[in-house]
């Protein structure tokens, strides 16, 4: 993950061009892959997302509408979901600037590189309903001897888990209530984790066989 800061106008619309590297994967899959750039917690009420358009090579394109917030220093962070997997490849500090000639084109980080975390073997996501059924008998049969890849695999999926449990705490408000921003941003979070856990109970339950 790379830490940076950038400058955006805040009474403009801005053309924000950057670089995402998504290496592991096939062009097919590159193609489909959903990246966003979000002013995280905006003014302390909401996510603003901006979903981002491949322009060519590795170089993406937010389009992203004056946000005319009150503080002048917000956070901001890049998503990138591909074949059902969640990475925040870029996060850092958005200076709002009132100058319309400023920050009009800036390059958020050269050449970030997002690999999967997965091996290629398992990058393929089931979205159907899970095929494995809890059974105490089978869970207490299974053996786990030391194992670097599975491990790395379970921790970080469960990092993208949370992240995902975060986005959706911070969308709804105490009484429950979803801001409008805020809805869209709280359903993709919903999906993306309902896929990692089947991704999870893949990984676990192969331990089986």
């Amino acid at each position: 993950m790379t830490d940076t800061t950038i400058k955006l106008s805040n009474s403009k619309n801005t053309d924000l061009e950057f670089d995402v590297s998504i290496q592991g994967l096939n062009e097919d899959t590159i193609g489909s892959a959903d990246v966003r750039f979000v002013i995280a917690n905006a003014d302390d009420r909401f996510n603003m997302s901006v979903k981002c358009v491949k322009t060519e090579g590795s170089k993406w394109m937010a389009k992203i509408p004056a946000p005319m917030l009150q503080n002048t220093n917000q956070q901001f962070r890049v998503e990138v979901i591909v074949d059902g997997y969640y990475f925040e490849p870029v996060n850092g500090s958005l200076v709002l600037v009132s100058e319309p000639t400023v920050g009009m084109t800036e390059h958020v980080a050269p050449a970030v590189s997002v690999k999967a975390a997965f091996s290629q073997t398992d990058t393929t996501i089931v979205t159907e309903t899970p095929v494995f059924k809890f059974s105490k008998k089978l869970v207490e049969s299974m053996v786990f001897k030391d194992d670097a890849q599975f491990a790395q695999q379970i921790q970080t999926a469960n990092k993208m888990l949370m992240k995902s449990v975060s986005v959706i705490g911070k969308g709804v408000s105490p009484s429950g209530a979803i801001s409008k921003q805020n809805k869209l941003i709280v359903a993709e979070a919903i999906e993306t984790g309902k896929k990692i856990i089947t991704a999870m109970e893949k990984l676990f339950y192969k331990k089986a066989k």
